[in-house]
């Protein structure tokens, strides 16, 4: 149910936005529209690359390659309920446009991800680039977004988009809800979420 809701409420607020809102929740968007249906981790979702998502012509269909994180299994689980998983996966034009809408309002066009860094910080605080780990030595972050920007963009949206601009009261369990006045209220969730709905959605389709 709380899903549900949040699917009326983020495409609601995208059809109403400002320019400037659009783009700065558009990584929002972009991960309802993937990750509910495909189940994909945070962290493969952060390193889809622009090159990843494709139109073929000849076939008339639409692509998006998507990088798997989990080891494979050993030689002793081997044979055993597991089965291989494709890393290009197709998706329908809807997702294709909506992709292709974002890259233009963000000119990320020749950026190397979807979700490049500079992005972020349009709209955000700066993040750190480096930190020190030893004396004279400097750890380098990739030009994408973390898992913990996405997840900070996430909870803003949240606070800021639903609680603060719709009036809706964010809470962090379903005890809290106002069951009276279900659409007073609704329950935050966290990115990983949807890769379990995306999960029980495909199992009772038959997969």
């Amino acid at each position: 149910e709380e899903f549900v809701r949040f699917d009326f409420l983020i495409n609601d607020f995208m059809n109403k936005a400002t320019n400037d809102m659009r783009s700065k929740y558009y990584p929002i968007f972009i991960w309802w529209k993937l990750s509910t249906i495909i189940p994909m981790r945070p962290i493969e979702l952060v390193k889809i690359k622009n090159n990843d998502i494709r139109y073929d012509a000849k076939e008339e269909k639409y692509y998006l390659t998507k990088g798997k994180r989990k080891l494979p299994p050993s030689k002793k689980e081997k044979g055993k309920h597991h089965f291989a998983i494709p890393h290009e996966i197709q998706i329908n034009k809807e997702v294709f446009k909506i992709i292709e809408d974002y890259r233009k309002v963000t000119n990320s066009e020749n950026e190397e991800y979807l979700f490049y860094l500079s992005h972020h910080y349009e709209h955000l605080t700066k993040p750190n680039y480096s930190s020190v780990v030893n004396k004279g030595e400097t750890k380098k972050y990739n030009n994408h977004r973390t898992t913990d920007l996405m997840t900070k963009l996430l909870v803003s949206f949240f606070n800021e988009v639903i609680q603060d601009g719709m009036g809706i009261n964010v809470v962090n369990s379903r005890d809290e809800l106002d069951l009276e006045n279900p659409h007073k209220t609704i329950t935050r969730f966290r990115l990983m979420d949807t890769r379990h709905f995306a999960i029980c959605s495909m199992m009772m389709q038959g997969f």
